[in-house]
C-alpha cells in the first residue's frame, strides 16, 4: 500500500525523476516541463526563464539537468505556500543561454515560444509527455473512489496540439482524453482505469503501473465481492417474503376443505414449506429428493406452489 504521506502522484513523478536519460531524452523531458508550466520573462537584465514545483526531488532533476546538458547553474529559492496545506514551492531561474536552450530544446521558432513538432513514431514524444506530467500532472489513488488523471496546459492551443498526438496512440494504447477550461488553464483528463494504465506504461512509470493494476485488482475484487453479497442479500429478502406468503396460504388451505384437493405430491411440499421456512426453492427441491425420493427441478417446485396458489385463490373466492 501506499504510505499515507506520499501520494500517488508523488510516486510517479520521483519514479520519473529517478531513470537514467540519454541527452536527447533529458531534453524531451525538459522540453515538455517547460512548454507546461515554464515561465519565460524580459527585463533589462536580459531573457529568464524561471520553472516552479512543489516536489524537492523534482527541482534537484531540473537543477542538474540543466547543470548536464547546458552547463548553466540555475538560481533556487524556496517559499511557503500561504494556503491551509502550507506547502513548499521550490524556484528554479535560469538567466544564461535562455534563447539558445528554447532553441535547443524546439521551443523557440523565428522569436517565438511554440509548441515542439511531435510524431508518435518518434519515442522522444513519450519523454515529452513525461516532462508535462512532471510539470502538471496528477492521478488519484487506485484505491480512491474514483479513477482520475489530468494534465494541465496554459492555454488552448497548447492543450489542442497535445491531445492531438496522445489521441493518435492507437490499437491497446488509444486513450479517449477530454479537454476543459478551468482556472486560467486547459485540462486533458482521463476517468477510466485501463486508459490511465496506458498512459503510466506509455510514460515508462513501470514501477507505479504495477502498483497502480495491483490496488485496482484489488479495489474491483473487493467492489465485485460487495455486489455479490448485496445481490445475495437482496436475493434472500426476496426469498423470505415469498415463503411468508407462501406459508400463509397453505394455513389458510388447511383449514379448508380445498387443501384435501391437492394432490399428494402438493400437500407434502406444503408440510415440507412449513417446516422450513426460510429456505429457497432450490433447498425444498433438495429436500424432496432425498428425504421422499421425489426429483423435482427449482422451476418444477415453483410450478407446483403455483397450482397451490390457484386452490388458495378458489377457496378465497369460495368464502363470497
Amino acid at each position: 500500500m501506499i504510505p499515507q504521506a506520499t501520494t500517488f502522484t508523488q510516486l510517479i513523478k520521483e519514479e520519473i525523476c529517478g531513470r537514467e536519460y540519454s541527452e536527447e531524452e533529458l531534453k524531451a523531458v525538459l522540453s515538455g516541463f517547460i512548454k507546461a508550466s515554464g515561465d519565460i520573462s524580459i527585463s533589462i537584465g536580459g531573457i529568464s526563464l524561471s520553472l516552479h514545483s512543489e516536489n524537492s526531488k523534482i527541482a534537484m532533476f531540473l537543477f542538474t539537468s540543466f547543470k548536464r546538458l547546458y552547463d548553466v547553474t540555475p538560481s533556487s529559492s524556496y517559499y511557503r505556500k500561504m494556503k491551509l496545506d502550507k506547502g513548499v514551492i521550490y524556484s528554479l531561474k535560469i538567466q544564461e543561454k535562455v534563447l539558445d536552450i528554447l532553441e535547443d530544446l524546439k521551443l523557440m521558432s523565428d522569436g517565438m515560444f511554440v509548441f515542439p513538432k511531435l510524431s508518435i513514431n518518434d519515442e522522444l514524444v513519450r519523454n515529452f509527455i513525461e516532462g508535462v506530467f512532471l510539470a502538471s500532472g496528477s492521478v488519484n489513488s487506485p484505491s480512491s473512489r474514483n479513477y482520475h488523471l489530468q494534465l494541465a496546459l496554459p492555454s488552448e492551443d497548447d492543450a489542442t496540439s497535445l491531445l492531438h498526438v496522445l489521441q493518435k496512440f492507437k490499437n491497446n494504447r488509444k486513450m479517449d482524453f477530454k479537454m476543459i477550461a478551468r482556472k486560467q488553464k486547459f485540462i486533458l483528463y482521463l476517468k477510466r482505469a485501463e486508459q490511465i494504465a496506458t498512459f503510466l506504461s506509455i510514460i515508462y512509470a513501470h514501477n507505479t503501473l504495477l502498483q497502480f493494476e495491483n490496488e485496482r485488482i484489488m479495489k474491483d475484487y473487493l467492489n465485485n465481492d460487495n455486489r455479490i453479497q448485496i445481490c445475495y442479500n437482496a436475493n434472500y429478502k426476496k426469498t423470505l417474503e415469498k415463503a411468508k406468503a407462501q406459508i400463509e396460504e397453505i394455513n389458510y388451505l388447511k383449514e379448508t376443505p380445498y387443501y384435501y384437493q391437492l394432490s399428494d405430491k402438493e400437500r407434502l411440499l406444503c408440510e415440507i414449506r412449513l417446516a422450513n421456512q426460510d429456505e429457497s426453492l432450490t433447498s425444498l427441491a433438495d429436500i424432496m429428493e432425498k428425504e421422499f425420493k421425489i426429483a423435482l427441478s427449482k422451476s418444477g417446485v415453483n410450478h407446483l406452489f403455483k397450482k397451490i396458489h390457484e386452490k388458495y385463490l378458489e377457496a378465497k373466492n369460495g368464502e363470497r
